[in-house]
């Protein structure tokens, strides 16, 4: 069974957030039930005895602050889990409970507890902050990471004693979900960053920039239809955190699975490289610059990548001018950062060891003699 509720709202950067009020669910209606709300749809379902669609009032003699109409009732007097799992993942959860309380001067502990699938995510509790008679409070959850199913649990009584069940009703529960993403798992190597063996310096730990030991440096990944090669910009851009094995993982706009684009990696002293050839992408897609010479797009004139040994190739390193070729100017600035004794997240500093010194000057001077330029359809 499929009833329909109230759409709060909708935002293309937090998710679509709706309400379900349970005022189309069906009166009298016992668990499991099924409920639909813009598209989202929760199922609810319970332990023990279960719960059941009801007028709150009639069943309790009064509406709890907050509450309205038709909401979540228990079968009987005795502590039953309510479970609840969705068609969409979830990033925040919320429903508006009140214990059976009357005249209590505490209250008791509701807990929620996420799960993605059958995989605990994390839980929460609250305590209604002002006790009474049936005192409602708002239980919630919030996981970034994203969750499907919830369990309501009645965790424990009042502290502080007094007349009441181990018992809850419940009303207007909000849910955020996860906006839809395509992704992308890249993995490119930087030519000065790289020191053997399949990994690379990783400059954003050692400089105190990140607290992941992997962390590399920052990269930007560029997304450009085959169509839309003349314009002054890239259909996607987006930045990413490339790690010290060369992988990366981009998260664009839901729209870019099901269409092709070419993958134009920047860095801020490395050459700009793009695939060889347009990427069909899906929801899921990977894109692998270290296999080969021809991942990259080559001009004709110029290796399209540095060849590191091994079969493993790397992006050209030494373009702290970021301006297409590798030549005097880069050298010249690298060889000024270096006169001042640069330390520090400097684009001169091509090997990412924090210094801008002779061994830069000696990568920049080595490329310089290559004419290496920045290749493009």
């Amino acid at each position: 069974m499929f009833f329909l509720g109230t759409i709060v709202s909708v935002s293309p950067t937090s998710g679509q957030t709706v309400l379900f009020d349970f005022e189309n669910a069906p009166l009298y209606t016992s668990l499991p039930i099924n409920v639909t709300v813009g598209g989202i749809t929760a199922h609810l379902s319970a332990t023990g005895q279960g719960y059941s669609i009801q007028d709150i009032a009639y069943v309790i003699g009064l509406y709890p602050t907050g509450f309205s109409g038709h909401g979540i009732s228990p079968n009987s007097v005795y502590a039953a889990d309510l479970l609840i799992s969705f068609n969409h993942t979830l990033t925040d959860f919320s429903i508006m409970c009140a214990p059976q309380e009357l005249a209590c001067d505490c209250s008791a502990q509701l807990r929620v507890t996420a799960y993605m699938n059958s995989s605990y995510v994390g839980t929460d509790t609250t305590t209604a902050s002002i006790p009474g008679t049936w005192p409602t409070d708002t239980l919630s959850c919030s996981f970034p990471q994203g969750f499907n199913n919830v369990v309501v649990h009645y965790d424990s009584p009042p502290p502080c004693g007094g007349d009441y069940g181990v018992i809850f009703v419940a009303d207007n529960m909000v849910v955020t979900e996860v906006i839809p993403a395509t992704t992308l798992n890249l993995t490119a190597f930087l030519q000065g960053f790289y020191t053997g063996g399949g990994t690379m310096i990783s400059t954003l730990y050692n400089l105190g920039l990140s607290s992941d030991v992997t962390a590399t440096d920052t990269i930007e990944v560029n997304l450009w239809s085959p169509a839309h090669l003349n314009n002054p910009s890239p259909d996607y851009h987006a930045k990413a955190i490339l790690h010290h094995n060369g992988t990366a993982t981009i998260s664009y706009p839901v729209a870019v699975a099901g269409n092709s684009f070419y993958i134009a990696v920047r860095h801020r002293n490395s050459l700009e490289t793009w695939s060889a050839a347009p990427v069909a992408f899906t929801s899921t897609t990977s894109y692998n610059f270290t296999t080969a010479m021809t991942q990259a797009y080559s001009n004709g004139f110029n290796p399209p990548m540095k060849y590191m040994g091994s079969g493993v190739y790397a992006i050209w390193g030494g373009n702290p001018m970021g301006d297409g070729p590798i030549d005097a100017a880069d050298l010249a600035a690298t060889d000024n950062g270096a006169a001042q004794f640069l330390y520090g997240y400097n684009p001169t500093d091509c090997n990412g060891n924090g210094a801008t010194d002779a061994s830069d000057m000696a990568l920049i001077d080595n490329n310089v003699q290559l004419q290496l330029f920045f290749a493009r359809p």
